[in-house]
């Protein structure tokens, strides 16, 4: 079941409210267990980067600020060249593509049964519509054969789905950096749906700019 809650006070036009899914408790509660055990795994075998702040036990928003601006004062005073993105996934958990997530859900541990369990109920998922005035009668899902992407907001894994997803793209890319000539080091640092890495240089810029 689908509803709306606004994004910001007051505006309740489509385009600037946030769709919330209402999954069944029992798959909800099966998603919790998942994902919990799939990040504990993870933290055990730490194949998780280090600049993934959100998600994590023990990880704190004030860690990630804290980091990029020791990074930024190092890079000053290095008078090394950089580069900076600041990523705020939009509408990250409707867009989830499912084999990717279930890519980082088996790296994380997870069994081929458990992963495949928890999208078979997503893909073969009907979709209905509440609103103040009640419930749908009518329910929806895709007409094709492509199930619809996105774990759904409100997904009980969903938190952890998005470090699974991107953190295996992260290590490669940074064993990629590192082993090439040109750049010594791509740092990122992860939130729940903001990824913002930066790429140093190893050649010094004379105005340190």
């Amino acid at each position: 079941m689908n509803f709306a809650i606004e994004k910001k006070p007051n505006d309740f036009r489509p385009q600037g409210m946030r769709t919330i899914q209402l999954f069944n408790s029992e798959a909800q509660a099966n998603y919790k267990k998942a994902g919990r055990a799939a990040m504990k795994n993870a933290e055990e075998d730490d194949i998780i980067p280090k600049g993934q702040c959100g998600s994590r036990k023990q990880h704190q928003s004030i860690d990630l600020a804290l980091s990029k601006r020791l990074i930024w004062d190092s890079l000053i005073l290095e008078r090394r060249s950089s580069g900076w993105i600041s990523n705020d996934a939009k509408s990250c958990f409707d867009r989830m593509v499912h084999w990717v997530a279930k890519t980082g859900l088996r790296r994380f541990g997870l069994s081929v049964t458990v992963t495949n369990l928890m999208f078979d109920i997503l893909a073969k998922a009907k979709h209905g519509v509440q609103t103040g005035f009640g419930n749908s009668d009518r329910t929806f899902g895709p007409t094709g054969d492509v199930p619809f992407q996105g774990c759904g907001q409100g997904n009980g894994a969903g938190p952890w789905m998005t470090p699974m997803s991107w953190s295996p793209m992260t290590t490669w890319s940074q064993l990629a950096k590192t082993s090439s000539r040109r750049y010594s080091r791509l740092w990122t640092f992860g939130q729940v749906a903001s990824v913002p890495p930066v790429e140093l240089s190893t050649r010094r810029s004379p105005s340190g700019g």
